[in-house]
């Protein structure tokens, strides 16, 4: 999640600032009603959640089903159940000599693997790096624990005129 001076930031120069700015109500500007500064917060967050450029990972326990029924390949942009299905036999080659990784695929076999935790992420970021999964198969199953930020309208009041600590 965005702190409020960073949303400031996206909301004054950000790329979507040309859409925010006839919105845009800070307190050295003329005051205005209560209401008439909601509506222009409110216009805001609605030009901001419409975007769909904000995301941020969220705790997200998968399973192997989870896998299968979800992870986009980012190839053809469709679940693809046989890539998937490679991308496990990899993690399960990889778990016969690494204990952590056995750990974490009986938690994908069990009752899930958090892939919203950072320290999978990384992990799995890892093994790319060690190339023994590629990027793209990576960057398929951490996409599991992005979900898009929904912004409010006093988040954007708090963004745009405080108050800030």
């Amino acid at each position: 999640m965005l702190t409020p001076g960073e949303l400031q930031t996206e909301i004054l120069s950000g790329p979507l600032s040309a859409q925010c700015a006839p919105h845009v109500q800070t307190n050295a500007m003329p005051k205005i009603s209560a209401a008439e500064v909601r509506v222009k917060d409110q216009a805001i967050a609605n030009i901001l959640n419409a975007s769909g450029n904000y995301t941020e990972f969220q705790s997200r326990f998968c399973t192997d089903l989870t896998f299968y029924a979800e992870v986009i390949n980012p190839t053809t942009g469709q679940i693809d159940p046989s890539w998937t299905n490679a991308i496990l036999d990899k993690l399960d080659a990889i778990a016969a000599s690494s204990t952590m990784v056995k750990r974490a695929m009986s938690r994908v076999y069990g009752d899930g693997l958090d892939m919203g935790n950072k320290a999978t992420q990384d992990q799995l970021n890892a093994m790319a790096t060690a190339g023994l999964l590629t990027a793209d198969e990576v960057a398929a199953l951490i996409a599991l624990a992005k979900r898009p930020v929904t912004f409010t309208a006093q988040q954007v009041s708090v963004a745009l005129r405080g108050p800030w600590s």
